[in-house]
């Protein structure tokens, strides 16, 4: 019995991937003297998808609780890894123990778990008690990536973390660190499982409107759109028609009501559309995407086009179909499908099939339901659909999530020929025929007896040690490879390259290889103080010292840090008007307003601008002298009359005490004027030449 209980999922990614860790889920596989036997298994949605460690840590704990005991065998193990098969026989219950592992159920398997920070909890669950871990320090058991093909979620789309053996209730709350097919690293924290469950019928699904979130066994009461869409079902269409063992099986979207039309189905990467199957899908040759597209008079030419795996919305091959598709480029859904893998459309633009609502009726539901594919295939599909329709008022509603196991498992197979048949089963849906190359004890032709037909043996890696070991691979081809030491498969140690600076920000422990990547944060200016000549990325702590001050001579518009070098030039004289107090270089440019007549009783000397205040002037007081000033209020005898002081001129100013050569003599005449050589009657210029010219000589 397969119990599955989903949790609240907290993811932490490198990059957007296309496959999750969905939850953890359980199985009973033994009920012994020493108890019931568990199975716990970590689930994802992707074949591909590897787990590599269960952790804990302070802030993600990890829960191993029972309500009464573990079992734990004598000779038992606390890693499955160490257990070994082959002593089953002799101690029959060591089967029953209770471990953890990562993937491998004994020691025959491809699983090499380490653990680290573990041993005083493994040494309490040894003792049949449980553990939680949640220190600073944590712990964890874990794999090196890419070693286990156990590891792996393969077909059935999980990997095994342990086996408990107990008669009371298990409490887990586990975290978990998982690789995708491109190694992007993930991890899943806080997933919670409780068992044994008490059955709670109820709506499973998170995405209904009726969903119980207590409920562990679905009844098939979800509800989706309103409550007017009821779910997905499905029909088989014919059991082994082409003799492969595959079935085929028609999927259809139910409804209450039969007065609604379906318009669209659709898948993003919030509510993403997918078909998954734990066998490959059937895609006939000249089959198509979709049913309406595919002609029923080729059935004569080609039988098995019947048996095709396609998509619609309503209309079967033959029918009018109005259908339109839009898918995202990088989806690569159809393609897989085409190949016989899984069709998974969950990205962020997504695609869809519709129609136009009202063109031909195709959408709307007969007998309550409308066709949405057909898949032929010799597994079990998980079919996960959303839907797009609109009711009587032509107001659209949305059936996202709802979800689809098929067949399911418990009919029976009825026919005599089929390798499962129950002659006590009631109906012939579970039949399983003889595949191509087989019979119903295996294959037809296996000269190697490695239990794969000849005619199916696939060459590659089956080492796997190897870095390039291929699952897929049934026959050593000497292709393996191994890992170089910078962990590259089949490398030459070339490409352990990074930052090998340790004062880098960025430097790569691992790296063996500088590759001039290094980021060495400092101050990268050379003019500043803490100048780094080895920082090649400026984180603005750079100091530059200088005058800081905008009004400064010398201001540095670059500095940030003041040295009191500052020059302020400016009026240093505090008596001046224009005294500038941050100044300190000056500049000659001080005004200090006073009297600047030296004259002046109040006379300053300092003063550079006269302010009209002198008082007490000495000087000359009268008006009529050549050195009169207004401004002079004590005379000092220092007047300057000028005139003529000759008292024998006609002129003569008795005043007068600076002559100024303006004296006017009477005219000479009649040979009375002494030095009138001209006789001109006056005493002139050319009296004065003539006296020149004779000047010397000697009198006759």
């Amino acid at each position: 019995m397969k119990h599955i209980l989903s949790s609240i999922v907290m993811l932490f990614a490198t990059s957007l991937a296309f496959a999750n860790l969905v939850g953890m889920e359980y199985e009973t596989v033994a009920e012994t003297a020493q108890g019931t036997t568990y199975r716990v298994y970590a689930s994802f949605d992707n074949p591909t998808d590897e787990l590599v460690a269960v952790y804990a840590l302070e802030n993600a704990p990890m829960v191993v609780g029972v309500s009464t005991s573990f079992y734990q065998d004598a000779v038992g193990a606390n890693l499955a890894q160490t257990i070994n098969p082959a002593f089953f026989a002799a101690f029959p219950t060591l089967q029953y123990d209770s471990w953890f592992t990562i993937g491998s159920e004994d020691s025959n398997g491809t699983s090499d778990v380490q653990q680290v920070g573990m041993d005083a909890y493994f040494s309490s669950f040894a003792a049949g008690d449980g553990f939680t871990v949640d220190t600073f320090v944590g712990g964890s058991w874990f794999l090196l990536p890419g070693q286990s093909a156990d590891a792996v979620a393969g077909s059935d789309l999980r990997v095994l973390v342990g086996q408990f053996t107990t008669d009371g209730v298990v409490n887990l709350t586990m975290n978990f660190q998982w690789d995708n097919a491109n190694s992007d690293t993930f991890n899943t924290e806080g997933l919670s499982l409780s068992f044994p469950e008490v059955p709670v019928p109820g709506c499973t699904n998170a995405n209904a409107d009726n969903f119980n979130p207590i409920a562990n066994e679905d009844d098939g009461s979800c509800t989706f759109g309103g409550g007017l869409a009821t779910g997905l079902s499905y029909d088989v269409v014919s059991s082994d028609p082409l003799g492969t063992g595959q079935s085929t099986y028609r999927i259809y979207a139910n409804f209450a009501s039969s007065d609604v039309e379906v318009t669209a189905v659709y898948g993003t990467d919030s509510e993403p559309w997918s078909l998954v199957g734990s066998e490959a899908f059937y895609q006939d040759g000249v089959g198509g995407d979709f049913g309406g597209a595919i002609n029923p008079l080729f059935y004569g030419s080609f039988p098995s086009l019947e048996f095709d795996t396609w998509w619609t919305i309503g209309a079967e091959p033959g029918d009018d179909d109005g259908l339109n598709s839009a898918f995202d480029p990088a989806l690569t859904a159809f393609s897989d499908w085409n190949n016989g893998g899984d069709f998974v459309v969950n990205t962020f633009i997504g695609g869809s099939i519709f129609i136009v609502p009202g063109n031909n009726g195709q959408g709307v539901p007969i007998n309550g339901r409308v066709l949405l594919g057909q898949v032929t295939t010799s597994g079990t599909t998980d079919a996960v659909v959303n839907v797009q329709f609109r009711d009587a008022n032509q107001e659209s509603f949305y059936a996202s999530g709802m979800t689809l196991t098929f067949p399911v498992a418990g009919a029976g197979c009825n026919d005599p020929l089929a390798c499962n048949y129950d002659e006590n089963a009631e109906g012939d849906g579970d039949c399983i025929f003889p595949q191509e190359f087989y019979d119903c004890d295996g294959c037809l032709n296996d000269s190697d007896g490695d239990g794969v037909c000849d005619e199916l043996e696939v060459n590659g890696c089956t080492d796997n040690a190897a870095c390039n070991f291929d699952i897929n691979a049934t026959e050593e081809d000497g292709s393996c490879l191994q890992l170089d030491a910078c962990g590259v498969c089949g490398g030459d140690n070339s490409s352990c390259s990074g930052c090998t600076n340790p004062s880098a920000d960025n430097y790569d422990a691992g790296a063996i290889f500088d590759d001039g990547s290094c980021i060495i944060s400092g101050c990268t200016n050379p003019a500043a103080d803490n100048y780094n000549d080895e920082a090649n990325n400026d984180d603005g702590s750079c100091i530059i010292s200088g005058c800081t001050n905008p009004a400064a001579d010398n201001y540095d518009a670059e500095a940030n840090n003041d040295d009191g070098s500052c020059i302020i030039s400016g009026c240093t004289n505090p008596a001046a008007d224009n005294y500038n107090a941050d100044a300190n270089n000056d500049d000659g440019s001080c005004v200090v307003s006073g009297c600047t007549n030296p004259n002046a009783q109040n006379y300053n000397p300092e003063a550079n601008n006269d302010d009209g205040s002198c008082t007490g002037i000495t000087g000359c007081t009268y008006a009529g002298a050549d050195n009169y000033d207004a401004a002079n209020t004590l005379e000092d005898g220092s007047c300057v009359f000028s005139g003529c002081t000759d008292s024998s001129a006609e002129n003569y100013n008795p005043f007068a005490n600076n002559d100024d050569g303006s004296c006017d003599f009477e005219p000479c005449s009649g040979g009375g004027c002494p030095y009138d050589s001209n006789g001109d009657g006056e005493i002139g210029s050319a009296d004065l030449l003539d006296f020149l010219v004779a000047f010397g000589q000697a009198c006759s």
